[in-house]
């Protein structure tokens, strides 16, 4: 029985690496493991908006500090990378040291991820199915078709999940508007008469146009006939104010919607 706890003790020496003291407590492997669940990213997203924004964007769309929704970040490949960088800072740059608990780090980082994933990936918090009726019922499917289904004033939202982060997606949905050089931009157009027209511009030139209305008509006009075409930054279509929890409902939806399901690939 004196033989053992010294050949014991060998073992548990040869197992360290050298120097380390094999009674020395490590932390756990997993002590900077993010976890994304929609709590995790909601919360990181408060706190990015309240701490971090300021320099980044309320995106991650940058400003002061550098763009964030992209996943080849050069300060942050992984999610070790990004906790150390928000927590230690980065020396000889304007990135300060944050005193943020732990568990506030891992939101941040769960946040920061989300800008970038396509949104299929990301956790949600709403209802897909009874965002599905819902974005048919307020008047989303007016514009924008899904799988064959809706009005084609807008873009085709068929595979929008695996197209754009769930930011984007949710920053869309709230403002409704239409960035500058979008083929689907609206305009108002003035006739000579007086007469006022709103739809999307089609085909135009030096001898005529074309404006796609709300309604679905396509009305052809002279260009010698129109007095003035005015870019609006609204959408066409009237949209029907959401509470926040139906907004939820109907985000989910469409994080959700992409032509090959999550995990299939091309076969070569």
């Amino acid at each position: 029985m004196r033989l053992i706890r010294p050949l014991f003790v060998a073992f548990a020496l040869l197992q360290s690496a050298p120097g380390e003291d094999p009674h020395e407590k490590k932390p756990a492997a997993n002590a900077n493991a993010v976890e994304r669940t929609p709590e995790a990213v909601e919360a990181g997203r408060r706190l990015f908006q309240a701490s971090c924004a300021g320099c980044h964007g309320q995106n991650g769309e940058g400003g002061r500090g550098p763009k964030l929704n992209r996943s080849d970040l050069i300060h942050g490949g992984t999610d070790e990378g990004l906790f150390s960088t928000i927590t230690h800072g980065l020396k000889g740059t304007s990135m300060p040291p944050f005193s943020f608990t732990e568990p506030e780090v891992r939101s941040l980082v769960a946040f920061i991820r989300s800008l970038s994933a396509p949104a299929v990936e990301s956790p949600v918090y709403g209802d897909a199915v009874a965002g599905r009726d819902l974005f048919f019922k307020s008047g989303c499917g007016h514009c924008h078709n899904i799988l064959g289904t809706g009005g084609f004033l807008g873009p085709d939202l068929s595979n929008i999940g695996a197209a754009r982060p769930l930011a984007q997606i949710r920053q869309a949905l709230a403002h409704a508007t239409v960035s500058q050089g979008s083929p689907y931009r609206p305009v108002r157009v003035t006739v000579r008469s007086g007469k006022t027209i709103d739809g999307l511009l089609r085909n135009s030139n030096n001898y005529s146009l074309q404006i796609l209305t709300a309604s679905g008509n396509l009305i052809m006009l002279d260009a010698s006939d129109v007095r003035e075409i005015v870019a609006r930054k609204q959408a066409l279509a009237p949209i029907a104010k959401l509470t926040p929890g139906a907004e939820e409902n109907i985000l989910a939806f469409l994080a959700r919607q992409t032509v090959r399901p999550p995990g299939v690939k091309d076969k070569d």
